[in-house]
């Protein structure tokens, strides 16, 4: 994945008003912002039937620390029963062990922090 090209600060406060400007600097931003984020993000879910599930992205480091958001009611009870070994963690994977049960709903939005 290459890096996002940054856009400059927008053009359209072309007036001196200062509210005009800090108007289009906060839209400005607020893109970039959401752009960044979603660079930095993926949708993963526990495997059912199993006690790891292995998650590859070629964006996670040895270093990186991997961030949870639970997406389902399964996923928040599951909060809990996970636990990353540093030495399944890789360039480009991340083994992740977590409880072994049927629940196939287990769906986490990680951030990827530190890469």
């Amino acid at each position: 994945m290459t890096n996002p090209v940054v856009a400059p600060p927008p053009t359209d406060a072309t007036s001196d008003d200062p509210s005009a400007i800090r108007e289009a600097l906060r839209r400005w931003y607020n893109a970039m912002f959401d752009l960044w984020a979603r660079e930095k993000t993926f949708l993963g879910t526990f495997a059912a039937g199993v006690a790891s599930t292995t998650f590859i992205d070629k964006r996670i480091t040895s270093t990186s620390l991997l961030v949870p958001q639970p997406c389902t009611a399964n996923a928040a009870a599951a909060m809990n029963t996970w636990w990353i070994d540093d030495t399944t963690r890789t360039q480009g994977a991340v083994t992740i062990n977590h409880a072994n049960n049927a629940q196939a709903d287990r769906t986490f939005r990680w951030q990827i922090a530190g890469v």
